[in-house]
């Protein structure tokens, strides 16, 4: 029978630091001190999440995900909406079966779901470095800078994988039967999950069969039987785990997309990595603009970039050369000690474990959101090195000394510029979201979120122009990215996709011709398409990438009513009888010289202001001479910018406020242009 290479001596094989053993008392003593120190965790989150997360309306993500499950309430099948595995959103469609459409109970689980993934992440740290003082600051790190609730699948796939996969890497010959058990599970659950993290994970787990088999003297022939084995009870433990996933899909309809949906992974995996440009921009401007592919920070963002620019390039190329250098190491250690069989897998684990999250920010989404989720990872790695080169320090040369001191510090450095840029830089960050956020908005569905001010007046003029235009039920069309305005206002999505980007039509290039075929048999009684560049440049803008559908919308809508955020497009005529004439209590200034700014605005313009009997409500316009001003709406008071050169012309003129979306006008009341003394 083969066994693993021999060693030169026992001490090989243990963990790279070996403390003394601990006595009995010692044991007793850490555990109590491991717990306390989780239960003050348990406290801090309670309180920190509390205050982060019940800031801010996210009507992106979130909303899509909310309105995904309620799709499913209602009898959507899933492949009816565009998203990742079933298991995902199963449980919000739990959530819901139990508190009903509730936004906030969503809000809630997510916490306690990211909560779990962080402890389960400190495990891992913890069996990984074999310190949990390090695992205990990975720990704290990730709960200050969690992921955002839709990115929390990132973090819940990275939870049950890192752990096994560590067990598995440690565990020797005979004793690696449950490990490899849990980690072939945890991805039978990813594939359920999230499939594309599960086709990473299993390429992982080959590569770890791949090395215990190298690792193991014997015949060829042998060694590749135990591989064999191996790769057979791999496959076995993912399809138990996956097969309840594939038995509700049979016995509820939906396991040919399912199945569909499961094996295009692959190919799209591909295609992406195709079309990714992101690493292109390090050092030159690739021209890549498309929104599901950014551009990475480039490297000279450290020197010319802003304060948040350069923190977040030096994270970026940190954490890279980390991950390069780690690599490196890892290759010459399996070259130069094989002995070490339990150190080497466990050097590999530990690099892989970081190393699957790295393409999806660069080369996908070079962005903070998606950076997250790859330090969640790091955070492992980061842990490991620093309880590594403490000890290491206390030995070494002066040279030696030198360079692993740098180490350390650039992994202190790490960690606490993540922190401080993720909790106070970030515009989702705690610190950030504790400015100006005292006002509550409530909606339909459990909305009930604190935002700024200007934010619930927002969301309420939305709220208020979709309900007045359309029925509990309809089905709308939200762009891009803005499904949870149909979730906050109870209506539905008319495209299966609920995310739409100029990045769409790499994927799907025939989505314009098919969006327009399925307005025009819908017919959706509201388009709302936002003013919103998701990768920072004109290109990007629904409008433009997308502009076939807009003439289309242009043509067959009857109105067009702006928004802070965009334009809704209302498809019925405003019937007769709901006009209203209201009257001008009061305006200001009542008339100028000519040429002569007045209430002079930051732009150069000048601002006059109306008071009204009733509400203006959104979408209401003021009309100098029938000619529409940019106009603010805030209750029954209306104000207006008034151009340069619309007071040069002397005479009387003509000011009323006209709201096309309500039927509401004012009668007409004299702005006066003197001539010059």
């Amino acid at each position: 029978m083969s066994t693993d290479r021999p060693r030169r001596s026992n001490h090989h094989d243990a963990p790279i630091i070996s403390p003394d053993e601990p006595t009995a008392a010692s044991k007793r003593q850490s555990s109590y001190l491991e717990l306390s120190f989780l239960a003050a965790v348990v406290v801090f989150a309670f309180i920190y999440y509390r205050d982060a997360y019940r800031l801010g309306f996210d009507w992106g993500d979130m909303g899509s995900y909310a309105q995904y499950v309620r799709e499913l309430t209602l009898g959507a099948k899933f492949g009816d909406v565009l998203g990742y595995g079933p298991l995902w959103y199963f449980l919000g469609v739990g959530v819901f079966h139990l508190w009903g459409a509730d936004f906030g109970a969503v809000l809630i689980v997510f916490q306690g779901v990211i909560f779990v993934s962080a402890c389960m992440i400190w495990l891992a740290a913890r069996e990984a470095s074999g310190s949990a003082v390090a695992a205990g600051v990975a720990l704290l790190c990730v709960i200050c800078v969690p992921p955002f609730y839709a990115s929390s699948i990132r973090m819940l796939s990275l939870a049950l994988f890192a752990y096994p996969l560590i067990c598995f890497a440690k565990a020797e010959r005979g004793r690696d039967f449950w490990p490899l058990a849990a980690t072939a599970a945890a991805i039978g659950v990813n594939f359920a999950l999230r499939p594309d993290f599960g086709y990473l994970y299993t390429a992982a787990l080959g590569i770890m069969l791949l090395l215990r088999t190298w690792q193991t003297q014997g015949r060829l022939g042998p060694r590749f039987g135990y591989l064999l084995q191996m790769a057979g009870l791999s496959a076995a433990f993912i399809l138990v785990a996956l097969a309840p996933m594939i038995l509700h899909a049979a016995l509820e309809g939906y396991l040919q997309p399912f199945l569909a949906d499961l094996f295009s992974y692959p190919a799209r995996l591909l295609f992406f990595l195709h079309h990714a440009g992101g690493l292109d921009d390090v050092f030159r401007d690739s021209g890549q603009r498309s929104a599901s592919f950014l551009r990475i920070l480039p490297f000279s963002a450290l020197l010319h970039g802003t304060v948040a620019e350069r923190i977040f390039a030096f994270l970026i190329y940190s954490t890279l050369t980390l991950l390069i250098v780690f690599g490196l190491n890892l290759a010459y250690r399996l070259i130069a000690t094989p002995e070490r069989a339990g150190d080497n897998r466990l050097w590999l684990a530990i690099l892989m474990i970081s190393a699957t999250q790295w393409p999806g920010f660069a080369l996908f989404r070079p962005d903070w959101v998606h950076f997250i989720s790859f330090m969640h990872a790091y955070l492992i790695l980061a842990a490991c090195v620093a309880v590594w080169m403490i000890p290491a320090l206390a030995s070494a040369s002066s040279a030696k000394w030198l360079v692993r001191t740098a180490v350390f510090a650039l992994v202190a450095a790490q960690i606490g510029l993540f922190v401080f840029y993720g909790v106070f830089r970030d515009a989702s960050g705690w610190g950030v979201k504790q400015a100006h956020r005292g006002a509550v908005f409530t909606a339909q569905n459990g909305v009930r979120q604190l935002v700024s001010a200007d934010e619930r007046r927002l969301y309420t003029d939305i709220s208020e122009l979709i309900e007045q235009n359309s029925k509990p039920g309809d089905r709308i069309v939200c762009v891009p990215y803005c499904a949870g305005f149909a979730f906050m206002t109870n209506r539905r999505i008319l495209f299966r996709e609920h995310y739409v980007d100029d990045g769409t039509l790499l994927y799907f290039p025939d989505w314009i011709d098919r969006a327009i075929a399925l307005t025009k048999e819908s017919q959706p009684p509201v388009v709302i398409v936002l003013d919103w560049a998701p990768n920072g440049t004109p290109e990007s803008r629904f409008d433009v990438w997308a502009a076939p559908y807009m003439n289309y919308v242009k043509q067959t809508y009857a109105r067009s009513i702006p928004f802070g955020m965009g334009t809704a497009w209302i498809r019925d005529p405003l019937p007769a009888h709901q006009e209203r004439l209201e009257s001008v209590v009061g305006y200001g200034p009542e008339g100028t010289v000519s040429s002569a700014p007045f209430n002079v605005q930051p732009n150069g313009e000048s601002a006059l202001w109306m008071k009204l009997s009733g509400s203006a409500g959104l979408g209401s316009a003021i009309l100098f001479d029938d000619r529409p001003l940019k106009t603010f709406v805030d209750g029954v008071v209306v104000t207006a910018l008034v151009p340069k050169e619309m007071l040069a012309v002397p005479g009387r003129h003509w000011l009323r406020v006209v709201n096309t979306a309500t039927g509401m006008r004012t009668n007409s009341v004299p702005f006066d242009i003197g001539a010059p003394p």
